[in-house]
């Protein structure tokens, strides 16, 4: 399971102070995504984000990568210049020294959920209720959030409980490893001493005995992936590969098993024919085409030349369950054109960069195709991207690099200053853009003000050399 990087928060609101959302890289991709978190404030896995429907927080990031087991990242908007960020037990002291008295009610009630503390969380939702109209609609707003304080602290303990078997000896582990304990709880006590123990053997075995004395219809995928992500050999591979055998008609739950053997080359040639089996049988019951079909059509069309006509035929079937998908444009309909020039593909791919999508794919797969097409409608869905979006992105400047030349001198130049003031001040094409785009002589009052925000943001000799240019104004 890849890591993932934090790439920008992502705010419902436009001011501070809020809780806002961690948004991550998606490894191999230009897409964005977030955490999924388990009743234990864990990382279960990560879902596809689009940051544009919110605000973006407009703040230098600091550097955290997380993956799948590791505990959540939260954030919560202070104010301007400020965002506390870090894992449950990292952000309640932060939350804790602040005064909810300068905080809007209900985002008061919000933190101090996190914190913890009965009293002020009593406080906090007796000021915010006082806020409704009638007396019963304050008592129900109190007791909600009464009762949620109960449901966290409830399972902050399920936590410490899971824990505490990190204490124990490997031995005392495994003799309640090999009792009949409810799936949950074995999983849990398992995963903790899977962690804790480095991928013992003794833990493989113990996994490998409760999956085939035990039905099970949750836990095979994840232990699974534990061991495959924590270590490889022949073994360990044809464990999990009869597992994929056994779970061949619930995709979801091992397509991350079929993925980590793919990527340890193990039984390639099988796993192409388990692969392609699932593309046939999934395509008919599905209305929509999941990203997992994709990516595994994808892998299976750079693998196995013989198969083509079979995956464009399959493609074709697919894509009206797919209408302009990014994903489906990404993984399936560029590789088709690249390598198999299918009409269809190529008239799905038109049609895809004629409505611009903010996404360096589209930008990337767009420039490829202006060579041959400088058609005036093709030129205007480019200038269209550029004046709609780009401001968490460096892909604006390349693309603004090509296009300009189309434009007309004062139209590039008046482009490029909007993006100026409403991009990302962090973004490293931000201030080569600036450059190309300032006029010495007379910079615009707004331009100026963008520079002096940047030169706030940044350090080093980026900010020395932009300092220099703009002068004292």
């Amino acid at each position: 399971m890849s890591v993932r990087q934090l790439i920008l928060f992502s705010s419902p609101v436009s001011d501070p102070p809020s809780f806002v959302i961690p948004v991550f890289s998606i490894p191999g991709s230009n897409q964005s995504c977030v955490q999924d978190l388990d009743g234990t404030g864990k990382i279960s896995r990560f879902c596809s984000f689009d940051s544009n429907r919110f605000f973006t927080v407009p703040i230098l990031l600091p550097s955290f990568h997380v993956n799948v087991g590791d505990e959540g990242l939260l954030a919560f908007w202070v104010d301007a210049h400020t965002v506390f960020v870090g894992v449950s037990h990292e952000l309640k002291p932060l939350l804790s020294a602040l005064d909810e008295h300068d905080l809007p009610a209900f985002v008061a009630v919000e933190a101090l959920s996190l914190v913890g503390d009965p009293t002020r969380i009593g406080q906090a939702a007796k000021r915010a209720a006082a806020k409704f109209a009638s007396a019963s609609a304050r008592t129900s707003y109190q007791n909600r959030v009464s009762n949620r304080a109960a449901v966290l602290a409830a399972l902050a303990s399920n936590k410490r409980t899971a824990e505490a078997l990190g204490d124990w000896e490997l031995e005392q582990v495994l003799e309640v490893l090999q009792s009949a304990l409810a799936e949950k709880n074995w999983y849990a006590a398992w995963r903790v001493a899977w962690q804790r123990y480095g991928g013992e053997e003794k833990l493989f075995a113990v996994a490998r005995w409760r999956l085939e004395n035990f039905e099970s219809t949750q836990i095979d995928n994840d232990v699974a992936l534990d061991v495959l992500m924590r270590k490889f050999n022949e073994d360990i591979g044809e464990f999990s590969f009869e597992l994929l055998k056994r779970r061949g008609e619930d995709w979801q739950l091992w397509y991350g098993v079929w993925t980590a053997l793919w990527i340890n080359h193990y039984r390639t040639h099988d796993l192409i024919g388990l692969g392609l089996s699932f593309l046939y049988a999934d395509i008919h019951v599905r209305r929509t085409v999941p990203y997992q079909w994709m990516i595994v059509w994808r892998k299976l069309w750079q693998a196995n030349t013989a198969l083509k006509a079979d995956l464009e035929q399959l493609a074709n079937a697919a894509r009206d369950a797919a209408p302009h998908d990014d994903y489906f444009a990404e993984h399936v309909v560029i590789p088709l054109v690249d390598q198999h020039n299918a009409a269809w593909a190529k008239e799905y791919l038109q049609l895809w960069l004629g409505k611009p999508r903010p996404i360096n794919i589209w930008v990337d797969t767009y420039i490829r195709f202006l060579k041959s097409n400088r058609s005036a409608e093709y030129i205007a869905s480019g200038v269209a991207w550029l004046r709609k979006y780009g401001k968490g992105m460096n892909a604006w400047m390349k693309l603004w690099e090509h296009l300009r030349r189309f434009m007309r001198e004062d139209a590039a130049r008046d482009v490029a200053e909007e993006w100026l003031v409403k991009a990302r001040k962090d973004l490293k094409s931000w201030p080569q853009v600036f450059r190309e785009v300032v006029r010495p002589s007379d910079p615009s009052s707004r331009l100026v003000h963008a520079a002096q925000l940047w030169i706030e943001a940044t350090e080093g000799a980026k900010r020395d050399a932009l300092i220099e240019q703009i002068g004292s104004k």
